[in-house]
């Protein structure tokens, strides 16, 4: 299981700062972008500001996040998949882009999304991510309902690799070790506990 830094910043020069800060001890990080209108959540970043900040950044590896009420060609396209290792999408949103195209298309399941109504889905994947607080805001409590979810989600699929992200401190990473499907831990606000600065 390894660690992802999450950054979701609505300032680029913070945004930059923060990538900049993460870069001295990781060498991959997750991006996140909430567009506006998704979940009455307001984000002032745009995709293309996030592409032009990590474009700044060649050596270092990047993933994205997009929580958005739909996904279309101004959100997916080929500097999305350019630049990004991974991109993660709601699956609970309206998806206008032939997702097959992009093979670095990643599903992510809100915390409260009954896992079974995408059963389909889940069995035909190798990878998801699932939301363990309310998306959109860094600094939420980890909510143990997960630990459910992800025994559902192996019920379904046991060979699946899944992507925790949302309110994982230290002491919650070390329970989300012991399942052995858990491929990465998607860490915000709890970050300095993870890293050794010694």
């Amino acid at each position: 299981m390894f660690i992802l830094p999450a950054i979701l910043e609505e300032d680029k020069n913070n945004l930059l700062l923060k990538i900049h800060e993460l870069t001295k001890y990781f060498t991959h990080i997750h991006m996140d972008l909430v567009t506006n209108h998704y979940k009455d959540l307001q984000g002032t970043l745009t995709i293309d500001d996030i592409i032009d900040s990590v474009k700044r950044f060649p050596n270092v590896k990047f993933d994205i996040h997009i929580m958005a009420p739909q996904y279309d060609g101004k959100l997916i396209n080929d500097d999305t998949v350019t630049y990004f290792n991974k991109i993660f999408i709601h699956i609970e949103s309206k998806i206008e882009v032939d997702v097959r195209s992009y093979p670095n298309i990643i599903y992510a399941f809100d915390l409260y999304t009954n896992i079974f109504d995408y059963a389909p889905i889940i069995k035909s994947v190798d990878e998801i991510l699932i939301m363990s607080v309310p998306s959109g805001k860094q600094g939420q409590k980890f909510n143990i309902i997960t630990y459910e979810k992800i025994r559902k989600i192996t019920s379904i699929n046991p060979e699946i690799q899944i992507y925790i992200d949302g309110g994982i401190d230290k002491d919650i990473s070390k329970k989300l070790e012991s399942y052995k499907n858990v491929k990465g831990i998607i860490v915000g606000s709890h970050i300095s506990d993870f890293i050794n600065k010694t």
